[in-house]
């Protein structure tokens, strides 16, 4: 169960342990404008929530574009077959 509120502070241990990436992935999302976050001195900090925004907005931008890609080249599959696809 995720230990954080919504307005809780979190460095950036936390927050690769979060999306479980590395360090370069997560410095690069900040770096890109992508995740927001602020250097305070020596060390960088975040915003649960904004930490979980990015997170969902990923998921839902990724299952989008593989929807639109399984239905883009005219299949329509459900099921294991779906995901057998998307797997590959």
């Amino acid at each position: 169960m995720n230990q954080f509120k919504d307005d809780d502070s979190m460095d950036l241990e936390q927050v690769k342990e979060y999306l479980k990436a590395g360090e370069d992935v997560v410095l690069g999302l900040v770096g890109s404008g992508n995740l927001p976050g602020a250097k305070i001195g020596k060390r960088w900090v975040f915003v649960f929530s904004d930490v979980r925004d990015y997170l969902v907005s990923e998921i839902k931008d990724q299952t989008h574009k593989r929807r639109e890609r399984l239905l883009g080249d005219g299949r329509i599959m459900k099921g294991r077959k779906a995901c057998d696809t998307i797997m590959m």
